[in-house]
């Protein structure tokens, strides 16, 4: 936590004003004014420089691709598009301007993003354990205090098949077999198999 009483951690305290000046296109004075406003409010609540800011959201090397989209029908116009009319709609098209009213979205390699984080964060921000949100049911992440509840018989591992069995619900693949929705399922023709798709 950030200082005592607050539930905002500082990874999300950044995140909020990294999208802050994504959202109102700051300019690189105006972010490094708006660090130095919330560290006179608060000592040292953000990194002091626009430097330091950046370096907190990892390596530059992790490249990030804008893909530009047609402000008037949502057409996907590409990466690196010209300044040509949009090939759906017909409406004028320029990078710039789309860049300036944010008509683009951001992606950013997940293998990259995942490798950066456990380099820099290790396993600190995984959970030890998660909840299921309907049954008693908790799943562990820990390796630790899976060993530990092993050696006690308390935990059981099972594949897709003997889950149901241990839980004593239906499988996967029955009606209404779907473990976080409420929803019975389709059976789909596929050649010479019958598929039966939950979730849809």
């Amino acid at each position: 936590m950030m200082y005592p009483g607050t539930t905002v951690t500082q990874g999300q305290s950044l995140l909020a004003i990294m999208l802050f000046a994504l959202r109102h296109h700051l300019t690189g004075a105006a972010l490094g004014d708006l660090l130095d406003l919330m560290n006179l409010l608060i000592h040292n609540l953000v990194p002091a420089s626009r430097y330091l800011f950046k370096k907190f959201f990892g390596d530059p090397a992790l490249s990030s691709v804008s893909h530009f989209y047609c402000d008037a029908c949502q057409n996907y116009i590409g990466k690196n598009p010209s300044d040509e009319p949009c090939s759906h709609c017909g409406t004028s098209f320029n990078t710039t301007t789309n860049a300036k009213t944010g008509n683009f979205l951001i992606s950013v390699s997940l293998k990259d993003l995942l490798k950066d984080t456990l380099e820099n964060h290790g396993i600190d921000l995984i959970p030890k354990s998660v909840k299921h949100a309907r049954h008693n049911i908790r799943y562990l992440t820990d390796e630790k205090m899976y060993q530990k509840l092993l050696k006690q018989g308390v935990v059981c591992s099972s594949d897709a098949i003997a889950r149901p069995l241990l839980r004593n619900c239906k499988q996967f693949n029955g009606e209404y077999g779907c473990d976080w929705c409420l929803y019975p399922g389709d059976i789909i023709s596929k050649r010479q198999r019958i598929s039966k798709v939950l979730c849809v």
